[in-house]
Formats: C-alpha cells, sequence, structure tokens
C-alpha cells in the first residue's frame, strides 16, 4: 500500500511511502506529484524532454516546477532503506534487542562489537575522546585539534609541521565519530551487488577497516607478537551478511552533511534563494532541516528513479533504527 492516512487534530493528511527499490518509476512520479502538489502530466514531459535524464539536477527540477523547499512538512513522507551489515547469532539479537545502533552507540552500549574490540584489547572512551590500546591511552582526534605532542609519546612536543600518518589515520576516527556523528547509514536504492561494491560492509563493520590501518601505525608499548587485522578476526567468526530493511520518516534523515558549510553554500544558492532563504540565513544556521530534507527527497528520486544509481544516506545523530520497524530482508553466507 503506498499510503498510509494519518489523523492530525480535525486534519487528515496522507503519509507518503518512496520505495526506490521495488516500485515503478510511475508510482514514484506519482508520489512525487501527489507530495510537492504538481501536474504529473507536465513531470513526465519535463522528463521525456531530457535524452540523458541524468542532465536533470535537482536545481532545475525545483526551479522548473516552482517548488518551495518550506512549504512542505517531510513529517508526511517515510523512506523505505536497506542496511547492509555482518552479524554473529549474538549479533542478530542485538539488532532484535537494540535495533540498528549508530557507531556511538555500538561502541559505548554493551553490544557484540564492543564486547570484540575489548577482546582484542581495544577500547573506546567515546565522551572522554580516549581510544586505550593494550593499555596505552591515545587521544582521537579531529582536524581541527592543534598537534602540540607526539601520538605515541606524550611527553614529547610534536615538532613536524605537517600531520604525521598516524595523525591523519587519528582523525579518520574522530571524523567518524565527532564531526559525522557516527551516525547510521542506509541505502535506498541499489541491488546486492551495488552495496557490495560499496565498501567491506559485507564482510565486516567498516570501523574495523578504519582502527586496522591506524593500530598499523601505532607502536604500542607490548610484547605483541601478531599484528591486530581486526577485520580478518572478525570474518573468521561464525557469521552471516545480512540486508535488514526498514522504514524511516524523512525528518529523522541527515539530508545536508558538507565538509566546509561556508563554500557549500554556492553549490545551492538558486534552490535556497527560490525557498526565499538568503546567504546571512545560511551563515546563521537559520534554514530549517525540512529544507535539505525536501531538496534530498528530489535528489534521490532524480537519482534511483531515473538513473538506476545506488543512493545511500543516514539517519541525523543520536537516531538509531527501531527493532519493531526492523525485518530481514536476506541473508547469505
Amino acid at each position: 500500500m503506498f499510503y498510509e492516512y494519518v489523523k492530525e487534530g480535525t486534519k487528515v493528511s496522507e503519509k507518503i511511502i518512496f520505495n526506490f527499490f521495488d516500485d515503478s518509476i510511475e508510482d514514484n512520479i506519482q508520489k512525487l506529484v501527489d507530495y510537492f502538489r504538481l501536474e504529473k502530466d507536465k513531470v513526465i514531459e519535463y522528463i521525456s524532454s531530457f535524452d540523458n535524464p541524468a542532465d536533470i539536477t535537482v536545481e532545475n527540477f525545483i526551479v522548473e516546477f516552482g517548488i518551495n523547499l518550506t512549504n512542505f512538512d517531510c513529517a508526511n513522507v517515510d523512506i523505505v532503506c536497506r542496511h547492509m551489515t555482518v552479524l554473529t547469532e549474538e549479533g542478530l539479537e542485538d539488532v532484535k534487542t537494540k535495533g540498528l545502533l549508530d557507531l556511538v552507540g555500538v561502541l559505548t552500549e554493551d553490544t557484540v562489537l564492543k564486547r570484540f574490540l575489548y577482546e582484542n584489547q581495544v577500547v573506546f572512551d567515546v565522551q572522554g575522546k580516549r581510544l586505550i590500546v593494550d593499555g596505552q591511552d591515545y587521544v582521537i582526534t579531529t582536524s581541527d585539534d592543534s598537534c602540540l605532542f607526539c601520538i605515541e609519546n606524550k611527553e614529547i612536543r610534536c615538532g613536524v609541521f605537517e600531520r604525521c600518518d598516524i595523525r591523519e589515520k587519528m582523525d579518520f576516527v574522530g571524523r567518524k565519530l565527532y564531526e559525522l556523528g557516527g551516525t547510521l547509514e542506509f541505502f535506498v536504492s541499489g541491488t546486492k551487488e551495488d552495496m557490495e561494491r560499496y565498501s567491506v560492509i559485507h564482510l565486516n563493520p567498516e570501523i574495523l577497516e578504519t582502527l586496522d590501518q591506524l593500530l598499523g601505525k601505532i607502536k604500542v608499548k607490548t610484547n605483541r607478537k601478531l599484528p591486530y587485522a581486526l577485520s580478518y578476526k572478525w570474518r573468521e567468526q561464525e557469521k552471516k551478511t545480512y540486508i535488514l530493511q526498514f522504514a524511516v520518516n524523512m525528518s529523522e534523515v541527515e539530508a545536508y552533511c558538507v565538509c566546509n558549510y561556508e563554500r557549500a553554500y554556492y553549490n545551492y544558492e538558486e534552490i535556497l534563494e527560490y525557498s526565499g532563504y538568503t546567504h546571512s540565513d545560511y551563515l546563521m544556521n537559520k534554514i530549517p532541516e525540512r529544507v535539505y530534507q525536501n531538496m534530498k527527497i528530489i535528489d534521490w528520486f532524480l537519482a534511483a528513479c531515473l538513473c538506476k544509481a545506488c543512493e545511500f544516506g543516514s539517519l541525523l545523530p543520536g537516531k538509531i533504527a527501531e527493532p519493531s520497524k526492523i525485518e530481514v530482508f536476506l541473508e547469505y553466507e
């Protein structure tokens, strides 16, 4: 069923559920025009006027149909998502009871991954920005942090102008946790093969690859004879690869996350001005989240439906996929 009716006081409105995996282009066009209150024939005519659908930009679509992104309540929109992960039986039970947690939750709550790291002498103090490896305490840095002391030997001031390889890899850990918020990622379109090509998520959690690169550089002060190789140790467990499906409300989706906030404005200037926002509004963070979330709906529609692209997104920091909403779409060895 495409629509659910949601009562809001005396007003009844339609909740639209986009499923870019299974629904036809026609179905998704219908949902798009229903949500943004467009004329279906004109949308089809506009799309058909392009020899290559990839030439249709979000900006051109918004301007063509006069869409003010502020005027649409994305709390009325759900998106069907899929998340690929590798789990032991115990890990699957974690999902059934705790849901799909973000990276911060996975590293702080009592989870299979946290216990696996502890067994390999790797402990995160996420709140304290500390990583303890074989009992040695390291500061988890981000790119904005000053590099005053050597990461390996905290008593020695760092005399290197350019950041060393260890610092860059530690910054990458910090970026995942603090700059990007460790948010829960998901796909909104794509095949099983597309998801496997995305990264190593069909083999082991991505954070293990990140840690392997860092720990391979850190000279821990122990008699450890074997390398960490956390990724390979995870793969040696009895496990399966799962594609988990769930629906998320668009108002919980992180739709705008850029590396350089100030400079990124010029990529979206015309869209934001068309919805009534100035450069000053942007710099003062006065633009409602729904503007970006509505922009993302159009972006996903154009890419997933018209270009058959593998698209992905993430939830806002701190948000999880609740266990009651998760179903196993596919499992395989």
